[in-house]
């Protein structure tokens, strides 16, 4: 996607990696399926979910891993990946109430439609917010391009005027409410 445009939901769909293949897949399997009335299905593209109980497979699931041994540990530093990318992070808890707006949307509703908050954010600002949150007061280094699925592409924005227009779902929760949910629960599990 080019930066500073937000991705619609009849762009053309061009996955950059396996994991986007295999989201694309099972889009295309939904409308055939629901073309041939097997289902009544709606796909909901979600874009950066976050908040709490995420997973350390995630870039800020494994910072807040980092931090919270940096801050027990007392490091002076933590290193991750390049930080770079702009990415569209909406709360797990908005996503959920997308779920339930498409479930019990009015037929005939569009097959796709996008879940994210509608900013593009700085990851790196993400992850200051995230190690404020911490209390940690060391230093965030970036070394390294980080995972490959996430280096290929640069700006991540969803266009969410169908998710209002259709399900009349927006998100609610703003970044910083999730980043606290995300470090509450990490801070707790650990």
């Amino acid at each position: 996607m080019s930066p500073g445009r937000a991705a619609r939901e009849d762009d053309p769909a061009v996955p950059v990696s396996e994991y986007g293949v295999s989201h694309l897949t099972a889009t295309r399997l939904l409308q055939l399926a629901s073309a041939h009335r097997r289902v009544d299905g709606m796909t909901l593209r979600v874009f950066n979910p976050i908040g709490p109980g995420l997973n350390e497979d995630t870039l800020l699931g494994r910072a807040a891993a980092l931090l919270a041994q940096a801050v027990r540990e007392g490091w002076e530093e933590v290193t991750l990946g390049d930080l770079s990318a702009y990415r569209d992070f909406v709360d797990v808890r908005d996503v959920a109430a997308a779920v339930v707006a498409a479930v019990f949307a009015p037929a005939p509703a569009p097959r796709i439609v996008n879940v994210g908050s509608g900013c593009a954010v700085p990851v790196r600002l993400t992850v200051q917010m995230l190690a404020e949150e911490a209390g940690f007061a060391g230093r965030l280094v970036e070394r390294g391009a980080g995972p490959e699925r996430s280096a290929a592409v640069r700006w991540m924005l969803a266009d969410i005027e169908r998710a209002s227009s259709v399900l009349g779902w927006t998100p609610v929760l703003d970044l910083a409410e999730s980043v606290r949910a995300v470090w509450s629960s990490t801070a707790t599990s650990r």
